[in-house]
């Protein structure tokens, strides 16, 4: 606890809005991780920053965050005990199910190159990806 604390201080206060961030993979399997807090805004900064294989690859790999950030390594790492940090279900529908086990209110999924938001299991919006200009960390 003394880690989230600190983190918390260091950079400001969220609300706690948990969000279950994923990415289909070619065999329909979904990896995904959580995040804990300011999910509600995760779709600007997925959108912007998590726009290819590349960038959701090192989000992924980083497990389950604090807060979602422009890069991983800024993101904290959430330890939730007895969970892997790393998370596999067996298609959309399951990572929805799943997910909403540990209370995520927020679903975003990486398909087809192009974030989707599921609020209570149904589609609410597909994410506009930025083009190449509008961001200069896609150079």
């Amino acid at each position: 606890m003394k880690g989230l604390t600190t983190w918390l201080h260091n950079k400001h206060m969220y609300m706690s809005i948990r969000t279950a961030i994923g990415r289909l993979e070619p065999d329909g399997t979904v990896s995904y991780i959580f995040c804990k807090f300011n999910g509600e805004e995760d779709h600007d900064t997925l959108s912007e920053y998590y726009f290819d294989s590349r960038c959701i690859d090192k989000l992924l790999a980083h497990g389950d965050i604090i807060s979602l950030e422009p890069r991983p390594e800024d993101c904290g790492i959430l330890d939730l005990a007895g969970f892997d940090r790393i998370h596999t279900a067996a298609d959309v529908e399951a990572f929805l199910a799943g997910s909403c086990r540990v209370d995520a209110e927020h679903h975003y999924l990486f398909q087809n190159d192009c974030w989707i938001q599921f609020r209570n299991e149904v589609v609410a919006r597909k994410l506009r990806i930025p083009e190449q200009g509008d961001n200069p960390e896609r150079s």
